[in-house]
């Protein structure tokens, strides 16, 4: 950990434990040098015994402690780091969401504008009705390729009817001139 603590709380007893232990060994070499039990003092080695124990217990609890201690602030930190991603990823997906809904509004309003002059075309039969939407985006090349288009049907029924007049025109000649001879 950044700040020592766990190393300072669990150095300090780790070192009581190793003395306890050192204490208690130094206690049963006594009770036999060379490998022979020579004396045996049972207090003296109860109590040593009993310090060590007690001090790798106590020493073994602290560390317990200190590490609970540093992964639950490990673990506050990383649940604090998700709940700060997850907040920044809702508001993205929400202005994900806003970005897709007014682009949606805008390429529909586009298209139903054009529906509407193409319906119109359709039930008056004169392609003389030209969008006037005006735009600055893809939907103008759209507008300007249909009002063409209906630029062209209409010059293209003027001369049919220019070329029916004639022909009618000339039918009538060729009538009346069969008529008259």
């Amino acid at each position: 950990n950044p700040d020592g603590s766990l190393r300072r709380n669990v150095d300090a007893a780790l070192a009581v434990m190793i003395a306890s232990v050192e204490l208690f060994l130094g206690t049963v070499k006594a009770a036999h040098p060379g490998g022979e039990i020579t004396r045996l003092d049972s207090t003296s080695f109860e109590r040593a015994f009993s310090s060590a124990v007690g001090s790798i217990k106590s020493g073994w609890e602290i560390a317990q402690t200190d590490l609970n201690r540093l992964l639950q602030k490990r673990v506050s930190d990383l649940v604090g780091k998700l709940r700060l991603s997850l907040t920044l990823l809702g508001g993205l997906v929400g202005l994900s969401i806003l970005l897709a809904v007014m682009t949606h509004r805008h390429i529909v309003s586009s298209l139903r504008h054009l529906e509407g002059v193409v319906a119109k075309v359709r039930e008056s039969k004169t392609p003389d009705l030209a969008s006037d939407q005006e735009t600055k985006d893809e939907f103008t090349s759209l507008t300007v390729a249909f009002n063409e288009m209906l630029a062209e049907l209409a010059a293209a029924r003027e001369r049919e009817i220019a070329d029916q007049a004639r022909t009618a025109q000339q039918t009538l000649l060729t009538t009346m001139g069969q008529m008259a001879a």
